[in-house]
């Protein structure tokens, strides 16, 4: 990813994430302790590969940054982590 597309990418995480503290209404992308990475891909926020392992770390994140403040910390990283891999390899079976 060229570091223009990157930047812009953030942009794009950063304004949602500011959409939704402005709505309150994250708590309908909650899945878990993280938001759901299916809705993150079908609001043309993300990629599938950009949720990756592989993804851009700085994506990652902030995304994280999110979640522990709309959701609390998991109580294990090991466990959030294999949820995040999970989610992704579910929403790579399911395109849309």
């Amino acid at each position: 990813m060229s570091r223009q597309k990157a930047e812009e990418t953030i942009a794009n995480l950063k304004a949602w994430i500011a959409e939704r503290e402005r709505l309150n209404d994250y708590a309908e992308y909650r899945n878990g302790h993280q938001v759901n990475r299916a809705s993150l891909i079908a609001a043309d926020v993300l990629k599938r590969s950009q949720l990756s392992s592989n993804g851009n770390p700085r994506i990652r994140k902030i995304l994280i940054d999110a979640e522990k403040h709309w959701y609390g910390e998991a109580e294990n990283t090991e466990v959030l982590k294999i949820a995040w891999d999970a989610q992704v390899e579910s929403t790579s079976a399911h395109p849309q």
